[in-house]
């Protein structure tokens, strides 16, 4: 019992590690976005690129660009899939 405890235990920390390798070095990052002068009903958190894509470019590689509408459109970058980004608002969320 306590050799399985500690296989998986061991298991969930190398996964852990993984998980913060793959953000620290991955190409994606959280990003919290704020059009305008009405904060955070007009934005949010989101996951987004790291690489700087155009609005042309990101619609061209299948990402959704982060567009706000204020005085004019405003570009926030691209984000590469909208569920990850609603849960990364979600989580911001849970956090305040």
């Amino acid at each position: 019992m306590y050799f399985a405890f500690k296989f998986f235990f061991t298991l969930f920390i190398i996964g852990l590690g993984v998980l913060f390798f793959y953000y620290k070095q991955g190409p994606y990052e959280v990003k919290e976005v704020c059009f305008g002068d009405v904060c955070p009903d007009n934005g949010g958190t989101f996951l987004v690129y790291k690489k700087q894509y155009s609005k042309e470019e990101c619609e061209s590689i299948g990402a959704k660009p982060i567009v706000g509408i204020g005085w004019s459109e405003v570009y926030a970058g691209c984000s590469p899939d909208n569920f990850f980004s609603r849960f990364a608002d979600a989580i911001y969320e849970l956090r305040k």
